[in-house]
């Protein structure tokens, strides 16, 4: 049989861990993102997988004087990306929390 035709069977699981790395990994990535924001609860993303869809809350701490709905949106777009061309599955819902602001000594109010 021809290695081309040859088909296989089986299935590829990703741990949800795996894929909250990724989740972080992305969002750190992004332009005004200061770091992702870790909690005893979550280590910075909460998953919630139905199907092949991933819905996924995202925590994170902008750097000081961005814009919260312009990240926002960008780490959406960004998010579902990874999603999609890394995992393989679908981005449904991607809700950013924006627990603080990073803020260097000389941008605090005193």
């Amino acid at each position: 049989m021809n290695d081309q035709t040859q088909k296989t069977s089986g299935i590829t699981t990703i741990a949800s861990a795996v894929i909250e790395t990724i989740i972080i990994q992305t969002a750190t990535e992004t332009n005004g993102v200061s770091r992702a924001s870790v909690h005893s609860s979550h280590p910075g993303a909460k998953l919630r997988i139905e199907g092949k869809t991933v819905n996924a809350d995202v925590f994170v701490v902008l750097k000081a004087k961005e814009n919260t709905n312009s990240v926002g949106a960008e780490l959406q777009k960004n998010i579902a990306r990874a999603i999609v061309e890394t995992v393989g599955m679908e981005a449904g819902k991607i809700n950013i929390h924006v627990d603080n602001f990073d803020c260097d000594e000389s941008e605090k109010i005193n």
